[in-house]
């Protein structure tokens, strides 16, 4: 698979499972924009001149293996449903949804996502990070599938799918996983939007490449609040109500204000950060980019007082890329899905820097705050800021 903006290449494998095939995702040249994390030790790798972080190996052969069919009838409402492993949705959902649902197939050929939940409740712990609660959404995934049939065998056949998350009320009986629950109607159905079939000058696709900056389309979220029956309607760029972020724990909202002159300005506020919202100019961008030089992974926020604030997530692991050992390369490279990394960082992933009033250089609320832009400082050669954040690095309290 090719996407011609931004320029991905993406390669699948077509193996058998139950006496179906499927597809599994081996390849991406771009980690950073393909929805799927593959497995392997990232490589940097360059696609029509862009360096990326590439994963897989795209001339993997796969051998006949057993397979297994799991398959239940939760009630004569529901029908028969066939579990279907993540591995065969890799690449076509977001690993953000597949690492907190479990996905069946309906008779019909629609596929519903129950969210996972931690059994293991002792002490009130919850190691994995999943719901100890009952569930509050479900996934309805609904195939509109071509007219045209496959007549290989080789996964040619189209489909266009539409992924609402359905609110529910609470379950708490842990048999059912909330597939008989009732629909909560007192909160609104989420509609899943794509960043990589939106068209190049879309705002979807412009936030989309923006909050890349943050994390891999993997773990960024699209949701319209929009009614949506099919997915033709999509094309029709439906509103962005909400981005969601799980990984680096961030979400963003979109809320209408009235300006002094009567015209309405739509804004995506920050959940986390009251007041603050993404900063959409070309002076504050510019100005941020002066302070960070070649720093780029970063969106900048403001206030209502045009307060600018510097927001870079701290789980993004950044390597050096070693391109020629006889020099010291300043190129960076971002590690994102590091886990013993993200482990460390503990519930902060996000770190704010407020820019002076003067506009003249950020302030470090923090010593891992101060400590981690060093370290970025250092990396991409701005030795000069490095000396100057030195003190800043200091603390009392290591030993």
């Amino acid at each position: 698979v090719v996407w011609q903006y931004p320029p991905v290449i993406e390669v699948y494998n077509v193996r058998e499972h139950g006496r179906r095939h499927f597809r599994t995702l081996e390849y991406t040249s771009n980690m950073s924009l393909c929805v799927h994390e593959v497995t392997g030790e990232p490589y940097p790798d360059r696609v029509n001149g862009i360096l990326a972080m590439s994963a897989g190996i795209p001339m993997t052969t796969c051998t006949h293996l057993p397979s297994l069919i799991i398959s239940r009838a939760l009630s004569s409402e529901i029908g028969v449903q066939i579990h279907i492993p993540e591995r065969f949705l890799a690449g076509v959902l977001p690993m953000a949804l597949m690492e907190n649902y479990v996905f069946w197939q309906s008779e019909d050929d629609n596929l519903i996502g129950y969210e996972k939940r931690n059994h293991d409740t002792e002490n009130g712990s919850d190691d994995e990070g999943l719901p100890t609660s009952g569930p509050t959404n479900r996934l309805n995934i609904t195939l509109v599938k071509d007219k045209g049939d496959d007549k290989v065998g080789f996964c040619n056949s189209k489909a266009s799918a539409l992924i609402q998350r359905v609110p529910i009320l609470d379950v708490i009986e842990a048999d059912d996983e909330g597939a008989n629950a009732p629909v909560d109607k007192q909160r609104p159905v989420h509609t899943l939007l794509n960043i990589m079939t939106a068209h190049p000058t879309s705002l979807l696709k412009r936030l989309g490449m923006l909050l890349s900056r943050l994390d891999n389309l993997s773990n960024v979220l699209f949701w319209t609040t929009q009614k949506i029956k099919s997915p033709k309607e999509l094309a029709g760029n439906p509103s962005i109500d909400r981005i969601e972020l799980p990984r680096v724990k961030l979400s963003f909202r979109a809320q209408r204000v009235e300006m002094v002159g009567g015209q309405t300005e739509h804004r995506l506020y920050s959940n986390d950060h009251d007041g603050l919202y993404i900063a959409t100019s070309t002076e504050a961008r510019t100005l941020t980019e002066e302070l960070l030089g070649s720093i780029a992974h970063f969106i900048v926020l403001q206030n209502a007082q045009n307060d600018l604030f510097v927001l870079i997530p701290g789980c993004a692991l950044p390597r050096r890329l070693h391109m020629d050992g006889s020099h010291l390369s300043v190129q960076i490279i971002l590690d994102r899905r590091n886990s013993e990394w993200i482990t460390n960082l503990g519930d902060i992933r996000c770190y704010l820097y407020p820019v002076h009033n003067c506009r003249a250089f950020l302030t470090t609320p923090s010593l891992a705050s101060s400590m981690y832009l060093m370290v970025l400082y250092f990396i991409t050669g701005s030795y000069k800021e490095v000396f100057k954040m030195v003190e800043s690095c200091v603390s009392e309290e290591l030993t």
